[in-house]
């Protein structure tokens, strides 16, 4: 008779030889260090954890402490947001990692005066092409945020901002 085996066995069975790379650890060991780091990113944000706590977990990780200071960067530049309020994230990024924040605001600034002048320039634009359709008058205001073309446009220029930011902290790849 043979012997009834459990899909474990027959899994432990099949995979007795196999081992893994140094390569394939390290990449699975970044991946956790990654996924560690966003839960304690996300925990900051959310106001359930403190500053000095996560310093904390960064000062315990057993792993190189710059991997950690790495990751924490690198999670924390992700969630800039070209269009919104980064305070928060960049006071984090400064605390955490020590990088000087303020060429980023400064970058921010700029990105957001360079989009009130393009969305002035996109306004006037359709006003004309409303105008040479017959339509005009004081109650004729074209708004940017229902248009399409202005929303592709901005997507295309905070994908532009955000890979400009991850080059400036060789961030790509990683």
């Amino acid at each position: 008779m043979s012997k009834i085996r459990s899909t474990l066995d027959i899994v432990m069975e099949k995979t007795k030889n196999l081992s893994m790379t140094e390569g394939e650890r390290e990449e699975i060991r970044k991946k956790e260090l990654a996924s560690r780091v966003k839960g304690w990113v996300q925990g900051l944000l959310d106001a359930r954890h403190e500053i000095e706590d996560v310093k904390g977990f960064m000062r315990a990780e057993s792993g190189a402490h710059q991997d950690v200071h790495d990751a924490v960067r690198r999670e924390l530049l992700a969630r800039i947001d070209p269009a919104g309020d980064n305070k928060r994230v960049l006071s984090l990024l400064g605390a955490l990692t020590g990088i000087d924040t303020s060429p980023i605001e400064k970058d921010l600034q700029a990105y957001r005066e360079h989009l009130a002048g393009a969305r002035t320039s996109f306004v006037s634009r359709a006003s004309q092409r409303l105008a040479s359709r017959g339509i005009s008058g004081s109650a004729v205001v074209p708004n940017p945020d229902a248009d399409p073309e202005w929303k592709a446009h901005l997507a295309q220029e905070g994908e532009r901002f955000l890979e400009g930011l991850k080059a400036r902290y060789r961030l790509e790849n990683q």
